[in-house]
């Protein structure tokens, strides 16, 4: 069966709750205080069948005071009723919530006209006439035009009608995003503990599985599942949904939280947007102005920042940023509205173009042309200029930023010439200008390393690794290893080097190195430091650790410590003679060790750390144990 969410939207008193209450015989109006004013304050809810279609209705408020509830039921709506009065026309909330369905993208419904029976039959063609003047230019412009009579029934048979036919055109939807439930209501039930309702924006939930709440981070599993009032085992996108949560108390949740499948989506407090100012917006939006931004069910306080010059002008669009007071759960493409602190007005709305956006400063704006490609494109295809201006992405963030399954994006992205798939699930997406800049970038400090270094056999991966910490382990391996199999790199233990590009040893290093081979055979079992070594040439530090360095991978000298080398002839002669006094399994103190080599204690301990390490001994309290 099929469903179809259905909205009212209008002035106050101009019948919205009456008119839910002739089609299905449900109240919306579920609060004392409603039934005591005669307004609806909050969102009220309904539903009945036409053939094969299941209608939900969602009824909201037209007080001007409680257009933020109004604003929590209006996002997942497939279609509005939009209810104007007979006696009293478009009203100052009439022209409200219209900007506010226009900026949503609701582009299915019917408006009706009310309370027929007030008027003399001749005034509703003016009515008409003015309704669908005020909706010129906007997605309602369309809309068919009904007349009803709350009181007495009349017109209700043509609206069952036109509902009919918006229920034809309803088409089943594809789920094609992973489960997403913004938050309308929360509250308890005895025996069965915590529940929540929403509109399910995408997906299917299902019973016993494991969701996630957002901002909150709080993990919790279906206990059990309600849809239109009747209990069942699945969910499905577009159904009005009760969730009874397991292991939540009531007083953790509240309206404007996302539940969704652990990991789909990220709490976000910086969003770049695509923005149009609607002509009632009065004045310009400019730079640093605090406006309250609604997303579904949620709403909090952002700062705006127009990414394109010093203000947005009314009735047009623009770039903007907005930096948030709350943490927001949002997807690429998601709907909005901002409205004014004060005095409260509804001024624009838009798409998410990037909830992820790094914050821009005043005098860094980014590259606005990748702002631009994003908003020129839709679902996967602005993903994939995602990746392009980013370089790369994890298919992790890629379900998180747009709500898309992984084997989604790999369906879209497969075919893509501009975009390479690395390692297997969870993989990488990287665009392939970005691996072949960063493939001349490493080759390149390789390249500066060793023109620089000499002396030594290549640079460390580590430390190029260094060079690149942003960017994921499994980019930077792959980028290696294509340098490596097209020959333009070689490695040789924790060493890189170009290709072909091997130690490269000047006349004046060579007389360095045979000098300083010299000092450390001639010391004997009594190494000088390496400064004592150093301060017998003439060459800096750098230069001298690196001629020490060289002779250590020419397994000539021995680096005991971090002050002292050995040359190795010398460090085979004691290990044969600790091996010669002290068998496998027999003990020995550091006194020993010194009368044995004639050294002192200056020596002694760095050769026994150093033995240590090599598992020739094994420390033992005050001892040293001798291993092989």
């Amino acid at each position: 069966m099929k469903s179809l969410i259905v909205g009212t939207a209008g002035h106050i008193d101009h019948g919205k709750s009456s008119l839910i209450r002739a089609l299905t015989g449900t109240d919306p109006d579920r609060l004392k205080e409603e039934k005591e004013r005669g307004i609806t304050i909050d969102l009220g809810f309904a539903h009945m069948q036409l053939e094969d279609t299941q209608i939900g209705f969602v009824d909201v408020p037209g007080h001007e005071r409680f257009v933020r509830n109004m604003l929590a039921g209006a996002g997942g709506i497939d279609a509005v009723l939009f209810v104007v009065a007979a006696d009293e026309s478009v009203m100052p909330q009439t022209r409200e919530h219209l900007d506010i369905c226009h900026l949503l993208g609701i582009n299915r419904g019917i408006f009706v006209v009310t309370k027929i029976d007030m008027v003399d039959p001749n005034l509703l063609p003016l009515v008409a006439d003015e309704i669908k003047e005020t909706a010129c230019r906007s997605t309602l412009e369309n809309f068919p035009v009904v007349f009803v009579s709350n009181a007495t029934g009349e017109g209700m048979e043509t609206l069952r009608d036109s509902l009919r036919d918006l229920a034809r055109q309803a088409m089943p939807r594809a789920t094609q995003r992973v489960a997403r439930l913004p938050i309308d209501r929360v509250f308890s039930l005895r025996g069965f503990g915590t529940v929540v309702t929403g509109t399910l924006y995408s997906g299917r939930l299902y019973r016993e599985q494991a969701v996630e709440i957002l901002p909150a981070g709080m993990l919790s599993r279906i206990r059990g599942l309600q849809t239109y009032g009747c209990d069942s085992e699945a969910a499905t996108e577009g159904q009005r949904t009760a969730v009874n949560l397991q292991g939540v108390d009531k007083n953790q949740l509240s309206r404007g939280m996302t539940l969704t499948l652990p990991g789909a989506m990220r709490a976000t407090r910086c969003i770049d947007a695509n923005l149009f100012l609607v002509r009632n917006a009065g004045k310009p939006l400019r730079r640093g102005e605090v406006v309250k931004i609604h997303i579904g069910t949620q709403e909090t306080l952002a700062r705006a920042t127009p990414l394109e010059g010093e203000s947005l002008e009314p009735e047009s669009w623009g770039a903007v940023q907005f930096r948030t007071q709350h943490p927001l759960c949002a997807w690429v493409g998601d709907r909005f509205i901002i409205r004014r602190v004060s005095p409260a007005s509804t001024i624009g709305g838009g798409e998410i173009l990037n909830p992820a956006a790094r914050k821009r400063r005043r005098r860094d704006l980014g590259d606005l042309s990748t702002v631009v490609r994003l908003s020129q494109s839709q679902g996967t295809a602005r993903l994939a200029e995602w990746i392009l201006a980013k370089g790369y992405s994890s298919e992790r963030v890629l379900t998180a930023l747009s709500g898309y399954p992984a084997e989604y994006l790999a369906a879209h992205f497969s075919e893509r010439s501009d975009l390479i798939v690395l390692g297997n699930r969870p993989c990488f997406y990287c665009a392939c200008n970005f691996l072949q800049n960063l493939s001349q970038y490493l080759f390149q400090l390789v390249d500066d390393f060793q023109k620089a270094n000499p002396l030594v056999p290549g640079m460390k991966k580590e430390e190029l690794r260094s060079k690149t910490s942003s960017i994921p382990s499994e980019v930077f391996q792959h980028v290696l290893d294509r340098l490596r199999q097209e020959g333009r790199m070689a490695s040789n233990g924790e060493f890189l080097s170009l290709a072909g590009k091997g130690l490269s040893l000047a006349p004046d290093d060579q007389r360095l190195i045979d000098h300083l081979e010299r000092l450390l055979e001639e010391s004997g079992v009594q190494p000088p430091s390496i400064k004592e070594l150093l301060r017998s040439t003439d060459v800096d530090e750098k230069r001298g650790r690196n001629i020490l360095f060289f002779l250590q991978q020419g397994n000539i000298a021995i680096k005991i410590s971090e002050d002292f080398f050995i040359h190795r002839s010398h460090l085979e002669q004691i290990q044969l003679r600790l091996r010669q006094h002290f068998p496998p399994g027999s003990r020995f103190n550091v006194g020993q060790f010194k009368d044995l080599l004639g050294i002192s204690r200056k020596h002694a301990i760095p050769f026994l750390e150093y033995f240590d390490r090599q598992r020739m001994t094994k420390r033992v309290g005050d001892l040293r144990e001798v291993l092989q």
